[in-house]
């Protein structure tokens, strides 16, 4: 990884601008910090709750690309309680089961095959069953930081290839928790 800009992969279950709340207000403030001395992409689900035209726009004044993955529909009431207790009897926790959009992993497909990347950064570890660590033919793989930040449920359940180093970060030197 060179010293100099850096080409770095945002993969988040929600969009980083504009910030309303906490996460994204989190968010937000680191991205467009590293965006002063950065390329960044962002892969990121969105759902009814967002004004998806509005978080393009805003997240583009910071990104080179932005990438927003609509995210399904729930349902309100019993429905979504339903598919809750689903989820409470499962070995995956509820986030993690809202998190799971096979257009996401196409999106990431896409994204990670056409250019390489120095770095992703997993926003909550909820999306860590997505296949992040891919490039371009014969080029490097991108180092890869988990931001978790809901990490009490997840820490038993993260995938075998995020679980490869301590919480300092991996032997390897390819993935970081902070």
């Amino acid at each position: 990884m060179s010293h100099g800009r850096l080409s770095i992969l945002h993969v988040s279950p929600m969009p980083a601008s504009p910030p309303r709340f906490g996460a994204q207000v989190r968010m937000h403030g680191l991205m467009t910090e590293l965006a002063r001395r950065h390329d960044l992409t962002a892969v990121m689900l969105v759902d009814n709750e967002f004004d998806a035209e509005e978080c393009r726009k805003t997240m583009q004044a910071y990104c080179r690309d932005v990438v927003l993955v609509p995210k399904p529909y729930v349902g309100e009431g019993l429905a979504k309680r339903l598919l809750q207790l689903q989820a409470l009897a499962s070995t995956r926790s509820w986030e993690r089961w809202l998190a799971s959009v096979p257009a996401m992993q196409r999106a990431l497909d896409r994204v990670l095959r056409a250019e390489r990347f120095d770095l992703v950064n997993l926003e909550f570890s909820f999306l860590g069953e997505c296949n992040l660590r891919q490039a371009p033919r014969n080029e490097r793989l991108p180092r890869l930081v988990v931001a978790s930040h809901n990490i009490d449920y997840e820490l038993e359940h993260v995938p075998p290839q995020l679980n490869q180093g301590d919480s300092r970060g991996a032997k390897d030197g390819r993935v970081y928790r902070h």
